[in-house]
């Protein structure tokens, strides 16, 4: 039986996230000589609260008064498609080895059986107000989990629980001067050792960032799963939709090339997998065996009108 099966990698895919980084451009900061990269760093907690709280609190603003454009709806229509045909028929070991076997109805198994799974690095938590939480894995974090910061000056670690945002939570952040009024809420952004809580988001030059393994581990017994499948099943065919990463930071465009090179490989050089990579700046790849054996779709376009455009045709094929 041929399936096709739809992964989501994301990255500074949609309007907001270019708003995001804008965020360093404002005058205040012009004038404070920092930039994003600058801003993007926790030692701002420590040595200017109400700088680091502005630069966070304007984003976390700025993500929650954002409505999700149709790109977000467009992917959520194709996984509710995907859901609706036959699952991957693997299961896993206790090690998480992939038998190629008759699946076991485990919320492990449950995972490795999705038919796509959305790899981001966008922080904006977007995808949380379609998806459900399994079926993604935000490379980066996201600013509606925060963390305790620890304490650099003392080397003391950074507690493991992760806390919600709370949603009563709004920014007060003086405009002029992009500086966050903390006083009402400084009880609300402390971790339980009475350190400050800070976005469960990776930064520049950042030590203290907790990870989620658990969504990795996902990610990796998903993948794996997809890889035994199409070496079992010649006829499947796998596509990777790429929205919007670029060079600056090629954390999922990197990964993108990996995954379908691997894939190509193991399936024996069949033609199983395909990249569609959809980006105005930078669509092309250079890795030589996507390259070669012309296994990459460039769409020089936007997110939401690339999407709109491959629907159209989905759905005139259907």
């Amino acid at each position: 039986m041929r399936q096709t099966f739809c992964f989501s990698r994301l990255e500074r895919a949609f309007p907001l996230i270019r708003d995001f980084r804008q965020v360093g451009t404002e005058e205040a900061y012009r004038k404070l000589g920092v930039d994003y990269q600058d801003l993007c760093d926790p030692y701002w907690l420590r040595e200017d609260p109400e700088l680091f709280y502005g630069f966070w609190g304007h984003s976390v603003n700025l993500y929650r008064q954002a409505e999700p454009h149709d790109g977000y709806h467009i992917l959520k229509k194709w996984s509710e498609r995907l859901r609706a045909k036959k699952s991957l028929s693997v299961k896993t070991d206790q090690t998480g080895a992939i038998e190629g076997q008759t699946m076991k109805k485990s919320s492990s198994e449950a995972i490795i059986c999705k038919p796509f799974f959305i790899y981001t690095s966008n922080v904006d938590a977007h995808f949380h107000r379609m998806f459900d939480e399994t079926d993604i894995y935000e490379i980066h974090g996201n600013v509606e989990t925060w963390q305790c910061s620890g304490n650099a000056r003392s080397s003391r670690n950074v507690c493991p629980q992760l806390h919600a945002l709370p949603k009563s939570i709004q920014f007060d952040i003086n405009r002029e001067t992009m500086l966050a009024d903390i006083t009402d809420i400084t009880d609300r952004l402390q971790c339980g050792c009475q350190q400050r809580l800070r976005p469960n988001v990776l930064m520049f030059h950042d030590h203290q960032w907790i990870p989620n393994h658990l969504a990795e581990k996902n990610y990796i017994q998903w993948e794996a799963a997809v890889e035994e499948h199409l070496k079992a099943n010649p006829m499947s065919r796998f596509v990777i939709v790429e929205i919007g990463c670029g060079t600056r930071i090629p954390s999922v465009r990197k990964e993108s090339e990996v995954v379908v090179s691997d894939i190509f490989l193991k399936c024996e050089k069949r033609r199983q997998v395909q990249l569609v990579r959809i980006n105005p700046e930078f669509p092309n790849s250079d890795n030589a065996i996507i390259k070669e054996n012309d296994l990459l779709i460039s769409i020089q376009n936007n997110a939401c009108a690339s999407l709109q455009l491959i629907d159209e045709l989905i759905d005139a094929i259907n």
